[in-house]
């Protein structure tokens, strides 16, 4: 089965989609592609809302994509939460994991790394009982040098999630490839947030990723972003 860790189809609730109708055509594409599970993983900025005013734009923006077309796709709701100062002492903070997991998406902050962002999300590890799955980490090679890079990997119970788009370019792909192939725990998703810029793009990586990687890798790669949603 074909799954999705992380995405933003639901309208108006970010940077995404604005309309109940593109949500709806980006699900049809994911159906085409054979993807059958999808986490919807708005963005949810702390310092802007608290959690329960998040989970109440949330709920609204699934029922009005329900009032455009049936939504003929499992769908489990998380959020893609951006690790602030504070962040692990945020109440209700385990309400955003995906579904009913125990994984919570993580988006690191956009500049060099800070011995504090190890502090929370360990912090809500030990608060909350949740396993930190980082989002895009190719995204960071830009701030974080080779020492950086090793205290996230080091993480325990941490999976490191890894954007399509990444498989598409020579530098970013082999950055990728070698995580897999150094056994890190690693999961690919596509962070789609439209139907033309950021379009779901779950098949033509999974195309890549069977090309490059031996049998069993490709196995547990699989294995691993099924047992994520609990497939």
């Amino acid at each position: 089965m074909l799954v999705e860790l992380h995405s933003h189809f639901l309208p108006q609730m970010d940077d995404g989609p604005e309309h109940a109708a593109v949500s709806i055509e980006m699900l049809a594409i994911w159906r085409m592609q054979g993807v059958e599970k999808v986490a919807a993983t708005p963005h949810y900025i702390p310092h802007r809302e608290p959690v329960n005013h998040f989970l109440t734009r949330r709920s609204e923006a699934l029922v009005a994509m329900a009032g455009v077309a049936p939504l003929e796709m499992e769908i489990l709701l998380g959020a893609e939460v951006l690790i602030e100062k504070g962040l692990s002492e945020t109440e209700d903070l385990q309400l955003l994991a995906i579904g009913n997991s125990k994984h919570i998406l993580l988006e690191l902050p956009y500049f060099p790394f800070k011995e504090w962002m190890l502090e929370e999300i360990y912090g809500i590890i030990h608060r909350f009982g949740l396993n930190p799955l980082l989002a895009h980490l190719e995204r960071y090679t830009k701030w974080y040098n080779d020492t950086d890079l090793a205290r996230v990997l080091s993480i325990r119970g941490a999976t490191f999630q890894i954007n399509n788009d990444a498989l598409f370019k020579m530098s970013t792909r082999r950055f990728a490839l070698e995580l897999v192939r150094g056994g890190f725990p690693v999961v690919f998703a596509s962070d789609a947030h439209n139907t033309d810029t950021r379009p779901p793009n779950t098949k033509a990586a999974d195309k890549i990723l069977a090309s490059k990687l031996k049998t069993a890798e490709w196995q547990a790669l699989t294995e691993r972003n099924e047992d994520m949603l609990g497939v």
